[in-house]
């Protein structure tokens, strides 16, 4: 797959070597064009369209948490994804995923011997109803911006829903108990407990206030994620009985 150059991603993906994100095969100076590796299914936005199980789901959550700790955990400068949402995440013919598009990314310079990010000014930048409103607002750019997209993505794998306004349409779920009811059905049959503790965890990724989110990095925010990851594992394949065949 090639698409037009860009600048900021050749000087961000020549950096970054990471199984859950898009690896760049090469540029094309003549015509001004990037080279990507070939993957068949899709965006994750396709994937959900599909029906796709929520075996699958959880594991593809689990594989960008872990791209975006990688990118956020860079030295000497953190990898601010920018854009992130269901269809930057691209499928591979396994239905593995990789973070793609990186036109939007930014490198902040890490603080000394601190692992918080300086944020980074600039033009707010990304996708309506993924866009962080601390960075729409101010133009400070940090990864408490990437959190807040992804969480956003969260919600959207649990439920199905794709509106603008997912983020309060949960909120009011939870505070009429109906949660149960907004896991997308056409997942299969979901752990109702652990995917309601994922999607209160979402939630606090999408918290307006920046330092009550989880940090990508932070194994043990994320702990109801890796419950989920663990059981979807665990949960053998259904296998259908063999049909009686009657002389």
């Amino acid at each position: 797959m090639s698409i037009m150059f860009g600048i900021p991603q050749v000087v961000v993906l020549s950096r970054v070597k990471h199984p859950h994100i898009v690896k760049l095969i090469g540029v094309c100076p003549e015509s001004c064009g990037l080279v990507y590796e070939y993957l068949p299914n899709g965006t994750l936005m396709d994937g959900l369209s599909k029906g796709l199980p929520w075996k699958d789901r959880i594991r593809i959550l689990s594989e960008q948490r872990s791209a975006l700790a990688h990118l956020h955990s860079s030295r000497p400068h953190a990898i601010i994804h920018a854009d992130l949402k269901l269809t930057n995440i691209l499928l591979d013919a396994g239905n593995v995923s990789r973070l793609g598009d990186f036109g939007t990314a930014r490198v902040v310079q890490m603080k000394p011997l601190e692992e918080d990010t300086i944020c980074r000014r600039t033009n707010p930048m990304g996708t309506m109803g993924y866009m962080d409103p601390v960075f729409f607002t101010t133009g400070e750019l940090t990864a408490e911006s990437d959190v807040y997209a992804f969480g956003v993505v969260i919600l959207q794998v649990l439920t199905g829903l794709l509106d603008l306004n997912i983020v309060e349409q949960v909120q009011e779920a939870m505070k009429m108990d109906a949660v149960h009811g907004l896991l997308d059905a056409s997942a299969g049959t979901w752990p109702e407990v652990q995917a309601e503790r994922l999607m209160r965890l979402a939630l606090r990724c999408c918290n307006l206030e920046r330092n009550r989110r989880p940090a990508a990095t932070s194994d043990a925010d994320w702990r109801s994620l890796d419950i989920l990851r663990t059981m979807a594992t665990a949960c053998p394949p259904r296998i259908t009985p063999p049909t009686l065949l009657r002389d």
